[in-house]
């Protein structure tokens, strides 16, 4: 290229990405959607696009999409390349080149230099996921690719079948994420299983009829035949170290997701926790966080849990208290320390977590309320107040990311078995089980698969709303 020729090739590029951010940031369209629209309106706009390509580019092969991306093929560049976004499942490729466009990301650059995505690196197509997300196979491990990125890399098919690629004379190999052997972490745990990529099931129009792009627009490798539905998740439990919060724990790492446990002083309950998820073959840690002390120890919590992880894309704001008294008795220290920790946490922590969601255009945010927070409950003004509170937090915040794939619900349990109410006399237990229609208590085990459910694909059609795991308590 001359130099003028490399500066009217700058100026298309510049105009290019611009014009894509346009279309994907507002218009809310995928990238490749962005990609081929972004083609199409500059050449609407202008026919001086392609003459000026014609006489600058010594190699004006163009994009599958019909239209030349500038700068993409170097000198002598092989008319053989093609995207990966035109690429089939199954086929075996080569990376040849990564466009200079991601260079102006730098969490592409990151995310292609932690995965190994570089030129001269031998790639299998194992699945094309929801919205064209790619699952590759590479150096036996799987990796995702975005639509977004999938339009900027050029591959070419490998010449013949073989058992995988090692990295060149001066090229790094890919490194596994290892968990942060704090005083805090659990540490690694048994060997993860090698999970390949599941099927994925179309997504339904209201009349039944399949349609070609499904909602989750994740960039994390899928569940496999011998993982869990939430393989390659994160997900965050604040206050999980008994109870209810162990439960979930559980039930998530049991289908696939590597689990941080959040605990405020029960550092040993916590540790044991973490290590019965690690049994499910997954990753876990401990973290102590008191979610009551405000937004900066919430954002401390998902830094730390997003260095040993990976960014939360479950996060269950389970971390509850109760300081039980009248109205007339009830001291301002009560009030707001029950506030804090049952509902204001709730905003904080999923706030510091939003930020991955978005960018991943998925997560599940779910808040564990309680029947209090729909019945009330004399000499629990406070806590009926916060949970009630937390049902509206919940509706609203559905509302402002479900166009991102994030879905926001509540489930308020009934009178639950923990070791908290093991406690209570048994003219206590009895008066509140005369209140239930099933006439029993409920168990751990009747929430925590409800988390699971609301966690995976399955629950993706739920978001706003408040669930009641009470026995029949509260019926309305």
């Amino acid at each position: 290229l001359t130099d003028e020729g490399r500066a009217a090739a700058d100026s298309i590029c510049r105009r290019h990405r611009l014009t894509e951010r346009f279309l994907a940031d507002v218009l809310e369209l995928d990238w490749a959607q962005a990609h081929t629209e972004a083609h199409r309106l500059e050449h609407a706009m202008s026919d001086l696009v392609q003459e000026r390509l014609s006489k600058f580019m010594d190699h004006p092969e163009t994009c599958p999409h019909g239209a030349p991306i500038p700068g993409n093929f170097p000198d002598g560049g092989d008319a053989g390349w093609r995207l990966l976004a035109d690429t089939s499942a199954g086929e075996r490729l080569v990376i040849r080149r990564i466009s200079e466009m991601v260079e102006g990301d730098p969490e592409l650059l990151r995310y292609c230099s932690d995965k190994n995505l570089r030129p001269g690196v031998l790639v299998t197509v194992r699945e094309i996921g929801p919205d064209r997300v790619f699952i590759l196979d590479v150096d036996g491990d799987p990796v995702a690719v975005s639509s977004r990125l999938s339009a900027h890399v050029f591959c070419e098919a490998a010449a013949a079948p073989g058992r995988g690629r090692r990295p060149r004379r001066g090229q790094l190999a890919p490194q596994r994420p290892r968990l942060l052997r704090s005083g805090r972490g659990v540490g690694r745990g048994p060997p993860r299983r090698s999970r390949a990529a599941a099927p994925i099931r179309p997504r339904r129009q209201p009349g039944g009829v399949p349609v070609s792009s499904p909602a989750s627009r994740s960039t994390a490798p899928q569940s496999g035949d011998d993982g869990g539905p939430l393989t390659g998740r994160v997900a965050l439990v604040t206050g999980g170290s008994r109870g209810i919060g162990r439960a979930i724990a559980l039930a998530l790492a049991a289908d696939g997701a590597d689990v941080a446990v959040n605990y405020r002083d029960r550092e040993q309950a916590a540790r044991e926790t973490a290590e019965a998820a690690e049994a499910s073959g997954v990753r876990s840690m401990t973290v102590a966080c008191d979610v009551s002390a405000g937004s900066d120890a919430a954002k401390a919590m998902v830094a730390e849990v997003t260095d040993a992880l990976g960014p939360p894309a479950i996060v269950v704001n389970n971390a509850g208290i109760t300081r039980d008294n009248l109205v007339m008795r009830m001291n301002d220290e009560d009030w707001d320390l029950v506030l804090q920790t049952d509902l204001t946490s709730a905003f904080h922590v999923s706030r510091a977590c939003l930020r991955g969601m978005i960018r991943a255009r998925w997560g599940r945010v779910i808040n564990i309320g309680s029947v209090m927070g729909s019945m009330g409950n004399p000499g629990q003004a406070n806590y009926s107040a916060a949970k009630a509170g937390l049902g509206g937090f919940t509706r609203a915040l559905a509302r402002e990311v479900g166009s991102r794939n994030i879905t926001v619900n509540l489930i308020a349990p009934g009178y639950i078995e923990t070791d908290i109410t093991a406690d209570l006399g048994e003219e206590v237990v009895a008066a509140v089980t005369a209140q239930v229609p099933l006439r029993r208590t409920g168990v751990t085990g009747d929430v925590a698969p409800l988390v699971a459910f609301l966690a995976g694909e399955s629950g993706s059609y739920i978001t706003g709303q408040t669930i009641h795991v009470d026995g029949g308590m509260f019926i309305h």
